[in-house]
Parts: structure tokens; sequence; C-alpha cells
């Protein structure tokens, strides 16, 4: 599946400006037009929960360079109720946010026990 995770189904393109050393597996993305040149689905969380056809999910790990201070932004996080355990890479230097306030304010009375393993946050319930 070729596709990127934002706050909503919407386009979305690698973005051109450089993030962090500029080596592919820091690149960002951004929202663009629909059918813009090198354009790609955005899906919100909602949608790849439904796409993937079960009630929960077990785990959910996300390390996608700033884009998290976007998906946890969205007015609508009922999904977060359908998530046992989640492994999150924050990025707070980012053009997109600051990303730990952001997810900390999020999961917010979720009941998600909080830690750290290396560059990761750890939420389990």
């Amino acid at each position: 599946m070729r596709g990127g995770v934002w706050s909503s189904c919407c386009s979305l393109r690698t973005s051109v400006t450089a993030y962090r050393d500029g080596m592919d597996w820091s690149r960002q993305v951004e929202e663009c037009a629909s059918g813009a040149r090198d354009a790609f689905t955005g899906f919100d969380v909602p949608s790849l929960i439904a796409m993937s056809h079960r009630d929960r999910v077990s785990l959910l790990k996300i390390d996608i360079e700033g884009a998290e201070a976007v998906v946890f932004s969205s007015p609508d996080l009922d999904w977060l109720s359908k998530v046992d355990n989640i492994a999150i890479e924050l990025h707070d230097d980012s053009e997109l946010g600051d990303a730990t306030s952001i997810f900390l304010k999020a999961i917010e009375g979720c009941g998600f026990a909080l830690s750290r393993s290396g560059e990761l946050t750890i939420c389990r319930r």
C-alpha cells in the first residue's frame, strides 16, 4: 500500500524541504491538492483500522517524522479507545508542531501508562 498517515483522508506528497539529515528515512510529508504531481493517499487512523477488518489494535507503532503532531491534533480521537499499546517516536523539532505536548494532551485520560525505551515513548493499558 502506498500511502501516509495524516489527520484526515487527503492527498499527500513528500516534502521537498530537508528534515534533519535529509536522508530517505527522515523525509516528511505534506498535504497537497488532489491530483498534484507525486501525490499519494493520506489515511486517517480510523480508516486504517477499518481497512484492517479488526476491532482493536494490539500495538500501534508510529515513526512518521513529525506528522504525529498532525495525527494527534485531530478533533476526532475516539479511535484511541481501540488501541491497547502505542510505541511512538515523537519529533519536537518539526515545522508540524510540538509532537510531545500534542500527543500527551491527546492521550490524557485514556488510561495509558507511559514509559521510555530509547527514542520511543511506550504507552500501555
